[in-house]
């Protein structure tokens, strides 16, 4: 089920059958209106005849997508239960949440891992924070280890800001143990993959998007699924569990310049896994 704070948007855009409000897409525009044996698709309106403003136009088009956006994304969470919390961080949370990162990357800085066998280098670069941090070379390939590849030091502790986040939405009766930071810079993506490196996975892989808008993709358990994708803006809270937990995804671009929270551009992402199973 999406939470109350997903559920929201639906307030202003929520068709009634009184009304009769659905949408009419023509030539690549979209456009909503209250009647519409009014306005029948095969005879679209003169604007000017009809006093549509362009700015009325505007309003409507973005009404529309975001609409679009996110029953797409009801489907997909419908389909493989995947929890997604839109905006659920604050700018001004944001900006700590930023400033704590400045200082975990003071202590380990980012680096450029490579892939398994080849050594190609990643397009993004990473560090992590926690007990255990997932790395990947051309040697060993991927895995947890507690140090630094680059410094040889442990790992910062994961700040009580993200472990809060866990606590709130994780509904998970252990801590993370590892948090990955990859900084996104304008070409990079991550192609499809599973989060099957972790012993336990009955907790959820918890993620965290800041600044630039990345286009996320998602498929199902197998890398033939079909797949579908939806924006992942500045604050968006992603948790990947139950069905949705071994779920192949990915991110296919990043749109530069969709947020100013980094100074110079980019995207952070945050993900929190817990590693090892608890033995009680």
């Amino acid at each position: 089920m999406a939470p109350s704070r997903f559920k929201g948007v639906y307030k202003s855009t929520n068709a009634t059958p009184q009304e009769k409000e659905r949408y009419v897409f023509t030539n690549s525009h979209v456009f909503w209106f209250k009647n519409r044996d009014d306005y029948p698709t095969n005879n679209f309106p003169d604007p000017i005849r009809k006093q549509i403003t362009i700015k009325h136009l505007l309003i409507e088009w973005v009404s529309a997508t975001i609409f679009l956006i996110k029953s797409i994304f009801v489907e997909i969470q419908r389909t493989i239960g995947l929890n997604y919390f839109p905006g659920f961080l604050s700018r001004p949370d944001q900006n700590v949440l930023v400033d704590i990162l400045r200082q975990i990357t003071s202590a380990a800085p980012l680096y450029t891992p490579q892939m398994p066998k080849s050594g190609k280098p990643f397009s993004v670069r990473m560090t992590n924070c926690g007990e255990l941090g997932w790395v990947s070379d051309k040697k060993l390939g991927y895995r947890y280890q507690p140090k630094h590849p680059v410094t040889n030091q442990n790992w910062p502790q994961i700040p009580p800001m993200l472990l809060s986040i866990w606590d709130e939405l994780a509904n998970y009766p252990h801590a993370p143990e590892a948090c990955l930071i990859n900084y996104y810079g304008a070409d990079a993506k991550m192609g499809l993959h599973q989060d099957r490196d972790e012993q336990d996975i009955a907790a959820p892989v918890l993620s965290i998007s800041l600044g630039d808008t990345a286009r996320f993709r998602i498929g199902g358990l197998n890398r033939k699924d079909p797949t579908k994708s939806f924006p992942l803006v500045s604050g968006d809270v992603l948790m990947l569990a139950g069905e949705s937990r071994l779920a192949f995804h990915g991110i296919d671009r990043i749109l530069t310049g969709t947020s100013t929270l980094l100074k110079s551009g980019g995207r952070i992402n945050i993900t929190m896994r817990r590693v090892t199973k608890k033995t009680d």
